[in-house]
């Protein structure tokens, strides 16, 4: 099981309507709002070129090159996971991260199409040190992270 988010090349395989690099599937093992990291898994890989769709569980794990699970909560059980798995979230380890240009990707709301609002952090960090709560741990004291127009921006162009 990798923790980290590796990016790797492949040839482009051929599908209806064109090409795409590779096949990716997202799951979100908790949480059931939409997930902003998963959001920019989606908007990163649709942006190179993959097809993204959500995960259709071990069954159909041989159809993906890689799929990405997000773990929220450290009290969600673990599902026993395919070797191309990727995984993440604070519910694993409140240290990891995206890579650089995942986490700096716009957000794609194509898997979320009932979604009708924004979703974005004008800030990150906390500053309070509540015992149940990582994000001070994780983002340290509050910082400015978007402006209000980045985020509304990011959502008009996903619309777009």
């Amino acid at each position: 099981m990798k923790t980290d988010l590796p990016i790797t090349e492949k040839p482009a395989i051929a599908i209806s309507g064109g090409y795409v690099q590779a096949n990716i599937a997202v799951c979100a093992l908790d949480g059931k709002y939409p997930n902003l990291a998963i959001m920019k898994i989606c908007g990163y890989h649709e942006s190179i070129g993959d097809a993204v769709s959500w995960y259709n569980g071990d069954l159909f794990a041989d159809q993906y090159d890689k799929i990405y699970f997000s773990k929220i909560f450290s009290f969600t059980e673990m599902p026993q996971l395919p070797p191309n798995a990727v995984i993440g979230g604070t519910g694993i380890d409140f240290m990891n991260k995206l890579p650089e240009e995942i986490e700096n990707a716009t957000p794609s709301y194509t898997l979320f199409p009932d979604c009708n609002y924004h979703i974005g952090f004008s800030m990150k960090g906390c500053r309070f040190n509540c015992k149940f709560c990582c994000v001070p741990k994780k983002e340290g004291r509050p910082f400015v992270y978007n402006s209000i127009d980045e985020i509304l921006i990011n959502r008009t162009a996903a619309i777009d």
